[in-house]
């Protein structure tokens, strides 16, 4: 149990000090993680944005040939 705690904090000290030296501080992962979430949600609503004229557009035929089947398999019965 010690020898594995004592592992953890070689590899943590060791993983620090790569980053320091990379000039990688907690404030730029956070900032990092913001920005990447910030960005992906902007993509989302970009695609949004770009889909819902040929989500409309693709219903003004789709809609109403399946009223006209689900009416049809009504009257049927």
């Amino acid at each position: 149990m010690v020898g594995t705690v004592f592992r953890i904090l070689l590899i943590c000290l060791l993983v620090g000090l790569l980053m320091a030296f990379f000039g990688i501080t907690p404030a730029h992962i956070i900032d990092d993680t913001i920005a990447t979430a910030q960005r992906a949600w902007g993509l989302v609503v970009h695609f949004v944005l770009w889909a819902v004229p040929y989500i409309l557009l693709g219903g003004s035929v789709v809609l109403p040939i399946v009223a006209i089947v689900l009416i049809l398999r009504f009257v049927r019965r």
